[in-house]
């Protein structure tokens, strides 16, 4: 008797149907940074020196672009973009303070809360020249995958620009659905704005398995679920981690 093996999946569900057609959650393969443009305009010249000249060095000869490691890190997972503008003031006489704009009021309209917020971490080790508080961006995605997947969140790890770094860690949808980042910020006197679209963070599914991908927006029964996970974080002084890990298994238990 044949057994097929169901595919397992992930969702990536949004507050508002426009952030999911203009600025979604995409694969990481999708994502092109500016600086690769000149590494592959280089590694083609090479190439084609190497044909013209008919140098057969049996693996000898190496270029960046052939570097497995590299490039195959930054085709896994996903990224998370800025769902919207924001920009952020920072003041060297007032480490770990900033201050924060967006254009509309339309982030605080969907999150029901500041975008933006700072976080207790006074025992994190910061680095040199890093402002001493994390960023947290708040976004207004959810994320839901069969139970027992979980992601790795990491820095974007060959940015363009170093303005920002996303904090490591693990996001575990059953424990929580939330995607945001938390950032450490590393323009500690001046002003920064991060444009609509730019990459936040890379999410990594600590899994083997193939799985069936959706980006849209947030259904009812997820709404609904979303609305309980809220009600029982915030129900006492002590979360019950148990509980809502039953929740969410009842929940998506066929996903």
């Amino acid at each position: 008797m044949l057994n097929f093996k169901r595919k397992k999946k992930i969702v990536f569900a949004c507050k508002n149907h426009s952030i999911v057609d203009l600025y979604p959650i995409v694969p990481a393969s999708d994502v092109k940074f500016k600086w690769l443009n000149r590494v592959n305009d280089e590694y083609k010249a090479f190439v084609k020196y190497e044909k013209e000249n008919r140098l057969d060095l049996e693996g000898r000869s190496t270029h960046l672009r052939r570097c497995p490691g590299i490039f195959e890190l930054m085709d896994t997972g996903f990224i998370v973009t800025a769902p919207w503008d924001l920009h952020i003031e920072t003041r060297k006489d007032r480490p770990g303070e900033i201050r924060w704009t967006a254009p509309t009021t339309m982030p605080d309209e969907i999150l029901k809360a500041p975008p933006v917020q700072t976080p207790p971490a006074s025992h994190l080790p910061f680095r040199p020249g890093t402002l001493t508080s994390v960023v947290k961006l708040d976004m207004p995605w959810f994320i839901f995958a069969t139970p027992g997947i979980r992601f790795m969140v990491t820095p974007i790890p060959y940015p363009d620009t170093f303005e920002f770094e996303a904090a490591h860690g693990i996001l575990d949808p059953s424990e929580s659905p939330y995607v945001n980042v938390n950032m450490f910020w590393n323009v500690v006197d001046g002003k920064h704005t991060i444009p609509a679209g730019t990459p936040r963070a890379q999410l990594i599914p600590l899994t083997e398995d193939v799985c069936n991908i959706e980006v849209r927006t947030i259904n009812e029964e997820e709404e609904k679920y979303t609305e309980k996970h809220y009600y029982a974080r915030s129900k006492g002084f002590v979360f019950d981690k148990s509980r809502i890990k039953n929740l969410y298994k009842r929940y998506f238990k066929n996903l």
